[in-house]
């Protein structure tokens, strides 16, 4: 009876810890955070797809030239008197201003000569016209008295000599203006503002009529000499013949700041020059079939108030330039790194999905290509380079992962409160299940006392198996274990072992 009693005790304490635990376990869980099907989705860039007119700009790369280069030469000989403080390298002489001044001694001899001998021919002219007003009334008088002689009347009246005072009077007045041009030239002057781009000239030297003596340049306007495809000369010309005038052009100077100071300290972003094209070649080179078109940038060196703030162009530098050759509507900007090759590009279907597709490149430039294409009204633009991408893979932007994964958290710390609630809320059923289990288990062991004193001792034996068994720390545990081996004891250690899980489950 005893054993039987020990098993009936020990399967009580057993089923009701075992339901005890079931009913936390359950009690406790936590609600699954729905979950995705562990598809991967891959991380991109996009951006959003809409037709518009845009600009055709032409990229290309030049060179500046002079538009207007002279010689720096003498067009008398005479010796060097003085040059201009600007006449050096990079100086700017201005228009009218004597670059160099040529000695004029003997030029101003040569102009009091000629007036000499005009003032001289003058005298002659006045002269042979007395002479010729005599021989009028001479001529008269004969033909009164003699009117049957016969006279040559032309030498009569000294009209040849006439005629040689008066030729006369032309020459000296000849001579003295090349004497005086002879003498406005010992001053060597431009037309235009010239910027000096080589000099050989020293005072005491001696010019020599036609010798170079530097080279100047007008600094009014440069050249932009670009080299173009064939396919850019035949649209521009089109431009040109359509709207009756010359395209506009944007000109970068190489090396030229992104942006720059003005005289005040206040920073301007104005990096390019505003340019003209003025002429297109007939022809392309033999070796890189290019043509030349050619462009005018004024003021290039920012001479003038308004282009304070503007970069200079130097002569002989490389120039970035953009020709804008009008417009085409209905295209889609495509950045180049989005143009895959045989002309596609990725989007993201109305799905998220990746898909592809063909289009055909109207215009393409460094950054961005013009294109045309079939496009779904959904669809994004892939503007990340894919990898090994296949069409159908999840596509999500980092802003779209950075909220998913935030949603995911706030799920989980919503399922850590409700399980910490569930908890709170089941200690006091939990302690009032562990108090009737122990109960129990007494009750039987008293009723079990009826038939035999020992088994009633063995109740105290319970109760301290139960706690030294329920409690891994407790100090007695190490020499309690004899009483347990009582029916009591044995009972209360099973008991102990029960609590011992439900604390574990209790406390995580």
């Amino acid at each position: 009876m005893i054993k039987q009693l020990s098993s009936l005790s020990l399967s009580v304490v057993l089923l009701a810890g075992a339901a005890i635990v079931a009913f936390i376990l359950i009690a406790t869980r936590s609600t699954p955070s729905p979950q995705t099907n562990g598809e991967k989705s891959i991380i991109v860039e996009l951006a959003p797809l809409q037709p518009q007119t845009a600009d055709v700009i032409i990229e290309a790369f030049g060179v500046a030239r002079a538009a207007n280069e002279a010689s720096l030469q003498a067009q008398v000989a005479a010796r060097i008197e003085a040059v201009h403080p600007s006449l050096r390298i990079g100086g700017i002489i201005p228009a009218g201003e004597p670059a160099i001044r040529l000695e004029k001694a003997d030029f101003e001899a040569a102009v009091a000569a000629a007036e000499a001998a005009v003032a001289r021919a003058q005298s002659n002219l006045a002269l042979e016209q007395g002479r010729r007003k005599v021989a009028e009334r001479e001529a008269e008088l004969i033909g009164d008295a003699a009117p049957d002689l016969e006279i040559d009347r032309a030498l009569a009246l000294r009209e040849p000599q006439l005629a040689d005072a008066r030729a006369a009077l032309r020459q000296a007045e000849s001579d003295l203006k090349t004497a005086r041009l002879s003498l406005q030239r010992t001053d060597i002057t431009f037309p235009f503002d010239a910027l000096v781009l080589n000099e050989t000239a020293d005072v005491g030297d001696f010019a020599a009529v036609g010798a170079s003596l530097g080279a100047v340049a007008d600094v009014a306007a440069f050249w932009l000499e670009v080299e173009v495809p064939q396919s850019t000369l035949q649209r521009l010309r089109s431009l040109e013949r359509a709207q009756g005038g010359n395209a506009a052009a944007q000109a970068f100077p190489s090396g030229a700041p992104s942006t720059d100071a003005s005289s005040s300290g206040n920073v301007t972003g104005q990096t390019f020059r505003h340019a003209e094209v003025i002429s297109l070649s007939g022809s392309v080179s033999d070796q890189s079939r290019l043509g030349v078109a050619l462009l005018a940038v004024t003021d290039p060196l920012a001479r003038l108030p308004e282009n304070a703030d503007a970069p200079v162009i130097l002569l002989g530098s490389y120039v970035d330039v953009e020709i804008n050759a009008g417009e085409v509507a209905d295209v889609y900007p495509t950045p180049i790194a989005a143009l895959r090759e045989n002309d596609q590009v990725a989007v993201r279907a109305a799905d998220g999905r990746l898909a592809i597709r063909s289009v055909e490149v109207i215009h393409r430039q460094s950054s961005n290509a013009l294109v045309r294409g079939a496009f779904e009204p959904e669809d994004e633009l892939v503007v990340s380079r894919l990898a090994n991408a296949i069409p159908g893979t999840l596509l999500q932007t980092a802003e779209e992962a950075d909220r998913n994964r935030s949603q995911e958290e706030d799920e989980g710390d919503d399922d850590e409160q409700r399980v910490s609630d569930r908890r709170a809320a089941l200690e006091t059923p939990l302690r009032v299940a562990h108090g009737a289990a122990a109960d129990a288990v007494t009750s039987i062991i008293r009723f079990a006392s009826a038939s035999s004193n020992t088994v009633v001792a063995n109740t105290n034996d319970f109760h301290r198996c139960a706690e030294t068994s329920g409690n891994p720390e407790h100090p007695n545990r190490a020499n309690e274990t004899k009483p347990c081996d009582t029916i009591g004891g044995s009972v209360g250690h099973a008991a102990g072992r029960v609590a011992a899980r439900l604390s574990q489950v209790w406390q995580g």
